[in-house]
């Protein structure tokens, strides 16, 4: 028989947005957390408030064992019988978060979209503690990513938009705006450790005094110390503000990353001119109720 001719189109290769895709990953890791909470919560009862196993500390044999990762603490069995479907669902978890790890370390993108994953941040930051995998998403939340920093030294008359990506610390930040604005690297090596040594100080804004600068000693309750994220910092016009001073203190320490599958990025937007700085130290100081701060979010 002769076969109508009928033109049909090859099927067209199923294609979706990374974003898409990774919401969906997203969602399922929360579901699977959600599915595991039970379990977590059993063992966390289990184990006391310490999170110690029960163990002979005087049998020096079983000690040993629970040391090199044995199975002395039973603590996870009695949680396992006591909730079997929250058990499965825990033990699905490394392999889902693994997934998700890698899509996290991909980009700000990706990291915002995970975090915008409805009840995800609350279940993360409940137990990070439960698994080491759970501990690295949880240090990854804590990043600050896809922000925009305004940097001003007013006692220089210089400022600087920068925004940032996958910085965890006001350390992290020193390092890479070092790498911007200053000629020669400030990072040595020290006792085989890179050294970093900071050439400023980061304040807060509330440091700035009516004359328009920086006191050294009498700002010391707003100084940065360089262990606080970045989201701590306040919003002026959208952007965070964070204010240089010269070092009080001589500041050194050993570069790290907090979260070692991201790379911390920062980059200069645009500078400050004299007259902007100017501008805004008039607006700071020269009112009885100072610019109005958002609270950091």
């Amino acid at each position: 028989f002769v076969r109508d001719s009928v033109s049909v189109a090859p099927p067209r290769a199923v294609t979706a947005e990374p974003a898409y895709l990774a919401a969906l990953a997203f969602a399922a890791l929360r579901d699977l957390l959600e599915a595991a909470v039970p379990f977590f919560d059993r063992l966390r009862t289990i184990r006391g408030p310490w999170g110690v196993p029960e163990l002979f500390y005087f049998d020096r044999l079983r000690d040993a064992e629970y040391l090199r990762g044995g199975t002395t603490d039973d603590a996870e069995r009695k949680a396992a019988a006591k909730e079997p479907t929250a058990h499965r669902a825990a033990s699905l978890l490394p392999d889902r978060l693994d997934d998700v790890l890698t899509l996290a370390y991909q980009g700000p993108e990706l990291r915002c979209v995970l975090w915008a994953t409805e009840r995800l941040p609350a279940l993360v930051e409940a137990w990070a503690g439960e698994h080491p995998k759970l501990a690295e998403l949880d240090r990854v939340r804590r990043l600050t990513d896809d922000d925009v920093l305004r940097v001003i030294h007013p006692g220089r008359r210089q400022g600087y938009r920068v925004t940032v990506n996958g910085i965890a610390t006001v350390r992290q930040f020193h390092e890479l705006f070092a790498a911007l604005v200053d000629p020669t690297p400030t990072t040595a090596e020290h006792d085989w450790e890179p050294t970093f040594t900071a050439r400023r100080q980061f304040v807060r804004p509330q440091a700035l005094g009516a004359a328009g600068s920086i006191e050294g000693w009498a700002a010391v309750d707003h100084w940065l110390w360089g262990l606080e994220s970045l989201r701590t910092l306040p919003r002026l016009d959208g952007d965070r503000l964070m204010l240089i001073a010269e070092p009080t203190l001589e500041a050194a320490w050993i570069s790290e990353r907090n979260a070692p599958g991201v790379r911390p990025e920062a980059t200069i937007l645009d500078e400050m001119t004299t007259r902007d700085v100017e501008e805004f130290l008039r607006t700071w100081t020269g009112r009885t109720e100072r610019p109005r701060l958002r609270r950091a979010a």
